[in-house]
C-alpha cells in the first residue's frame, strides 16, 4: 500500500487528472473508478496544507522530456522492497534499509528520476558529505534543500510521511481490494512466467540488467494499479533477489508491435544531444559509471548522472554489475530495434 498510497496522495494534491493514473487493459482499473477512489480515500485531505504540499507538490526537474517527482516519491522509493503488509512495516523497512545504506557508506547519489534518487558505488570509499552529493544533481536550490533537510533526517521525515499516508491507505486499500482479486490470473501468469528454467535470462532481458558474477536467486513480484505501464524495482545486495512493483497494465510476454513503443519515441528525443550520443559511444566499449563518464568526457556529473537516468528509461542503457558494482553499457538491441523500425517506416502507424 505505500507506493500506492504516495501515487495517488501525488495525484490528489498536484491535481492531475484520474485518467492519468490508469491505462486500458483487462486489469486496469476504469477512469471512473479511480476518480471515485481518489475523492473517497483523499476526502479528509487539504491540498492547501503546507506539510502536504512540502510532501507531495509536484517538482518538475526535466523539460525535454518532461519528468516530475515530489518529497514523498523519493522517500518512499529510496530502497524498494516487498510491503509489510502496513504502512507502519513498511516504513520501519524504509528506516532499517536506511540505517545499512548509511553503515556500509556504499554507495553515492548520482541522479534523480520520477521516483527516487539513484545510487552508484563509492568508488573511492572516502565520505562525501549529502550536501554534495545532492548539489550535483542539477536541481533548483529550493529542492535541494528540502532533499537534504529530508535525508538528512531521514527517520524523522519518515515519521512525518508515514502519519500522512496511514489514514489514506486505510480507505484506499478496501477500495483496491476487488481490482487486486480480479487480478490474480495476471500475478498467476507472471508466477508462472518467472517458473520457467530460463527465467533469470527472461528477468535480465525485460530489466536490462546483466550479473556477471553471482546468479540471480529469487525474483518477487507485487502488482501496481496505479501508473500501470510502470515497473519499478531494485536489487538486493550481491545482485541474487530481485522485487518488481509490476504495474498491471504490463504485458506478461512481450511481442513487437505495428506501431512504435513510447520508448521509442523517448529514444529518438535523447538522441538528439551531442554529449549523449559521446556517452553511449563510450559505454559500447566497456560498462561505466556516471563518475567515470563524468572524467572521460569532461561533463558535469549531475548532468551525467540525469542523462543516465533518461537514457536508461528509454531503454538506451543496461545495468552491469561486476564485483558487486553497478555499471551501464549500451543497450545495442535497443539501437538495433530502433535502426530496424525507422528502415521499416511505412509498415508502422504512427496516427
Amino acid at each position: 500500500m505505500l507506493y500506492e498510497t504516495v501515487e495517488l496522495l501525488y495525484a490528489y494534491v498536484n491535481g492531475i487528472p484520474a485518467g492519468s493514473l490508469t491505462e486500458n487493459g483487462p486489469y486496469c482499473l476504469p477512469v471512473d473508478a479511480v476518480q471515485s477512489i481518489m475523492e473517497r480515500a483523499c476526502e479528509d485531505v487539504s491540498r492547501d496544507d503546507p506539510a502536504v504540499r512540502y510532501y507531495f507538490g509536484r517538482y518538475l526537474f526535466s523539460q525535454e522530456p518532461e519528468r516530475a517527482t515530489c518529497i514523498a516519491r523519493n522517500l518512499a522509493y529510496n530502497i524498494m522492497d516487498v510491503s509489510a503488509g502496513t504502512i507502519a512495516g513498511d516504513c520501519e523497512q524504509l528506516r532499517r534499509a536506511r540505517q545499512q545504506q548509511l553503515l556500509f557508506n556504499r554507495d553515492r547519489c548520482t541522479a534523480i528520476d520520477e521516483y527516487r534518487l539513484l545510487y552508484m558505488e563509492n568508488c573511492d570509499g572516502g565520505f562525501v558529505p549529502l550536501a554534495q552529493d545532492i548539489a550535483k544533481l542539477g536541481l533548483g536550490a529550493e529542492y535541494s534543500q528540502m532533499l537534504l533537510e529530508q535525508f538528512s533526517g531521514y527517520d524523522r521525515a519518515i515519521e512525518r510521511l508515514e502519519a500522512m499516508l496511514t489514514p489514506v491507505a486505510a480507505k484506499l486499500e478496501p477500495l483496491l481490494q476487488p481490482w487486486a482479486e480480479q487480478a490474480q490470473p495476471l500475478a498467476e501468469a507472471w508466477r508462472a512466467y518467472y517458473l520457467q528454467p530460463d527465467f533469470e535470462e527472461k528477468w535480465k532481458k525485460r530489466v536490462r540488467f546483466s550479473e556477471a558474477q553471482k546468479p540471480l536467486k529469487t525474483i518477487r513480484i507485487q502488482l501496481r494499479y496505479l501508473h500501470p505501464k510502470a515497473g519499478p524495482g531494485t536489487l538486493s545486495e550481491g545482485a541474487q533477489v530481485a522485487f518488481l512493483h509490476t504495474g498491471v497494465a504490463v504485458p506478461v510476454e512481450q511481442r513487437e508491435t505495428d506501431s512504435f513503443e513510447p520508448w521509442e519515441f523517448q529514444a529518438l528525443r535523447l538522441l538528439g544531444s551531442e554529449a549523449r550520443m559521446r556517452m553511449l559511444r563510450a559505454m559500447l566499449d566497456k560498462p561505466m559509471s556516471a563518475r567515470e563518464l563524468t572524467q572521460m568526457l569532461d561533463l558535469h556529473l549531475g548532468v551525467v548522472g540525469r542523462d543516465i537516468g533518461n537514457l536508461f528509461n528509454a531503454k538506451l542503457l543496461t545495468i552491469e554489475v561486476v564485483n558487486g558494482r553497478s555499471r551501464y553499457r549500451t543497450n545495442v538491441e535497443s539501437l538495433s530495434i530502433l535502426a530496424k523500425h525507422l528502415t521499416q517506416l511505412e509498415k508502422f502507424e504512427l496516427f
